[in-house]
Formats: structure tokens, C-alpha cells, sequence
């Protein structure tokens, strides 16, 4: 397995978007919390705007104790 750590500037989904396309990653890992609006509810918005713009896997991580509010 090959590791590549990224540290860029810029909006998350624009340069996560881009290296995940440039480099043709198979799989990002992402940590994951934010949850505003229908998408927010599922896996976070950020990680809801990489998965309609890259062609591959998103592993999407909550952190420890957190509750879905869909039960």
C-alpha cells in the first residue's frame, strides 16, 4: 500500500477534487462532521460535493460518539 499525505490551500472539495483527479487516486479518506441540509444529514456536505465530483472510492469517517439523527 502506498500513503501520499496532501497539505493544500483552498476550498476542501475544489483541492480534494483535483489532487484525488490528478494523482488517480483509488480511495480518500476523509473525517467527516459537519451536517447542514438533507445531504449533511448522511455523510457531511464537503464529502456529499467530493463524491458527485471524483470517479472513485470515499471513505467518509465520523468521529467517535456520533449519533445519525436518522433513526
Amino acid at each position: 500500500i502506498s500513503v501520499h499525505v496532501h497539505f493544500q490551500q483552498g476550498e476542501a472539495d475544489d483541492v480534494i477534487s483535483h489532487i484525488v483527479t490528478e494523482d488517480a487516486i483509488d480511495l480518500t479518506v476523509m473525517g467527516t462532521v459537519a451536517r447542514t441540509g438533507i445531504p449533511g444529514f448522511f455523510i457531511g456536505n464537503t464529502a456529499e460535493k467530493i463524491l458527485l465530483s471524483i470517479n472513485s472510492s470515499v471513505l467518509a469517517v465520523k468521529p467517535a460518539g456520533f449519533r445519525s439523527p436518522v433513526y
